[in-house]
Formats: C-alpha cells, structure tokens, sequence
C-alpha cells in the first residue's frame, strides 16, 4: 500500500514492508478523542467530540478526505474483530467488520476511543464501482458477474432446459461460483435478545411444541413453523432496534425490515432460478434464508449458496459492502450462517443441543442472539 508523498508519513518499522502511511497529525484535545481511519491504503486520524453522531462524522471524512462525493456514497466499516480487539496496520484493510450505525454518538458507537493508540477504528468504503482486471476474482461490474455466475450454473442445465433451480446445485457448483474468491470460517457476532423477546421465542417454543411435538422428527412443513417463529421474533426485535435509531419517518422507512417467505429470485439474464423460504430484506440488503430437509444441511447449503450469488448479481451489488448479502439455512437443529463479501465467502456452523422437553433448548437461544445480530447489523 502506497503513501501519499504530499503529507506527513510515518517511519517505517521494518526495510521489507512499510506499514499504512499517517496521513493527518492527531489533534485530540480535552473535548475530543482521535479515531483513526483506513481509506485507500492510507492511514488517517481524525478529531472529533464523543457526541458527535456517525452520520456527522461520514460528512467530516468526506471533507477531511477532499472527495467530491455526498457522504452517503461512502460507508464507515467499524473494524472490532469477533475477539473484542481492534485491527492493526497490518490487517486493517482486510479485517470483516460492521457498518457505523450513523444516527448513534462516537461515544455508544466506539466506547473504547483513547485505550489504545494503535487501534484503529474504522475502514472508509467507496461504494462507486470501478472495473477489475480479467484476473480478479474481486469482479466490479454487474456484466462480469453475470457472465461468470451463468457459466458456473449452465454446467447444470439440460440442453432442453432454460434455467437450473437452485436444487440442482451441488458441491462443484457451488467451487465453481467461488473460483475466484475465498472461503473461510467465521463467528457470527450475537447480539443480546431483548427480554421481553426472549419471552416470546420461549412461549412460541412451548405452544408450538404442544401442538406439534418436539421439532427434531417433524416433517419439514412442520419444521417450518418452529424456525419462521425465531425469524419473525428476531426481526421485530431488530425492527425495534432500528426505530430507535432513527428519528426521521422517512429513514425508518429505508431502514426498516420485511419478510417474505416462498421468495422468487431469479432475472431474465441469468442461468439459474429458484426460491428462497424466506428473504429478510432491508432496503437492497438482504438475508437469504433456505429450510433443509432434516440432517441435510450441507445439500440445502449449496441451494443457499446460488441463491445468494443470483440475489447479488439482480441487486447489481457488486461492489456493495461485505454485509449487503447474507444466508441462513438450517432444519432447526443446525444452523449455518454465510456472509458474502466482494473477495470471500464465510460461514459459521452452530447446531442446538436436542431436548425432548417442552423448554427451550439452552443453546437455541445462543442462535437467535446471532440472527438477531445478523439483522441488527444488516
């Protein structure tokens, strides 16, 4: 990563790599507290108040960086990694993160401002698209997408076939959307249910238990009801969360969360075509969730896989931050989370503990604390 010669640069620590260059002089004073920011390589700090709002400081960036852009054609990537640290020079460009929840203070959104002096905060992100190379797998444009997703997918397709359904999708379909990315594990951050939701994930459990008997040997339409329960409890939980963020009616109204079950994805330029069970949207995010027959996950994983791959390439996110597409699926008892971002895919395997009792299974509980984040950071 190259620095700016215009401007002050820190000394490199090593002959062989030079780490990120300052670009701007700390400023803190008594009032204000140093957050330092990656944009482009390049390593700068900026002063501000603990109660200036992330959506002041977005304008702030955009000024300080001289970018003829509006603030909202950037996002804020805070860079916490799952272990509560921070990331450093050396990792502050690839470090998964979450984006600013911009109508909150610096004071609730980054508590831990000042502790360390080289932690640094926050990634910038340009979300205008820019062309890659024909060797990055990193593609930039709707069209190379699609390409590239439609010839994975046709080696599925019968000559007298149109599409190929999402079912159809294996293992070596799956390799072959991401040839050109990686795949890596991860730990889907949770977030602390409110009570009062926890209550209702309890009762639905025991009421649907009752009418129904213990989810782990049920069909799958059965199966449905327990899992649709979490969904649409963890939604109005996040929903509420959101509402509370924002107090301008038209940007609850962009920010606010749906579901839609027996979901269509599919455009008239693609090769592939299917449903998904349920599709949690929030603005063009979404998470795309696929019900698995029982002690299948890993086949349904794959169907998750191309639904996701489809849903990026209709949404034309290409370059969109790494939390615009999501995937849950499961049958219940095993969970899989997957996050898609523009260089890997992740995914993080949680199964619940089974109880043949009507309470609730102590772990499941551990599961929609990660939906819930999963929502909460959408």
């Amino acid at each position: 990563m190259s620095p700016r010669t215009t401007k002050p640069t820190a000394v490199p620590s090593s002959q062989e790599e030079a780490p990120l260059a300052v670009v701007c002089k700390p400023t803190a004073t008594d009032a204000t507290r140093d957050i330092l920011y990656v944009y482009e390589g390049e390593l700068h700090v900026i002063a501000v108040s603990p109660k200036t709002r992330g959506i002041s400081l977005r304008s702030m960036i955009v000024q300080q960086l001289g970018l003829k852009l509006r603030p909202a054609a950037i996002r804020l990537i805070v860079l916490r990694k799952e272990d509560g640290t921070w990331a450093n020079q050396d990792d502050a460009d690839t470090t998964f993160g979450v984006e600013l929840r911009y109508p909150l203070p610096i004071s609730k959104l980054l508590p831990q401002l000042g502790e360390d002096s080289d932690m640094i905060h926050l990634r910038v992100e340009s979300v205008a698209r820019r062309r890659s190379t024909p060797k990055d797998g990193n593609l930039n444009t709707a069209e190379e997408a699609v390409n590239r997703y439609n010839e994975a997918m046709s080696k599925k397709r019968k000559a007298t076939e149109q599409t190929v359904p999402f079912s159809k999708c294996d293992k070596t379909t799956t390799d072959d959307l991401h040839k050109y990315i990686t795949t890596d594990k991860y730990t889907q951050q949770a977030e602390k249910l409110p009570v009062q939701y926890v209550s209702d994930i309890k009762r639905d459990y025991a009421k649907n238990i009752k009418a129904r008997g213990v989810p782990w040997d049920l069909s799958e339409h059965d199966r449905h009801v327990f899992i649709e329960s979490v969904l649409v409890t963890c939604i109005n939980a996040a929903q509420d969360q959101i509402d509370g963020e924002f107090t301008d009616p038209e940007e609850r109204k962009q920010n606010s969360l749906t579901i839609r079950s027996e979901y269509e994805i599919k455009d008239a330029a693609l090769a592939g075509v299917g449903k998904a069970d349920w599709v949690i949207k929030k603005g063009n995010r979404m998470v795309v969730v696929i019900e698995a027959m029982r002690c299948d996950v890993t086949y349904a994983k794959y169907q998750n896989i191309a639904a996701m791959e489809t849903a990026r390439c209709v949404n034309k996110m290409i370059r969109n931050s790494w939390q615009s597409i999501k995937g849950i699926c499961t049958d219940f008892q095993s969970w899989v989370f997957v996050s898609r971002d523009n260089k890997s895919v992740c995914m993080d395997d949680t199964s619940v503990v089974i109880s043949n009792t009507p309470e609730l299974p102590y772990n499941l509980l551990n599961i929609a604390n990660k939906v819930y984040g999963m929502l909460v950071h959408l």
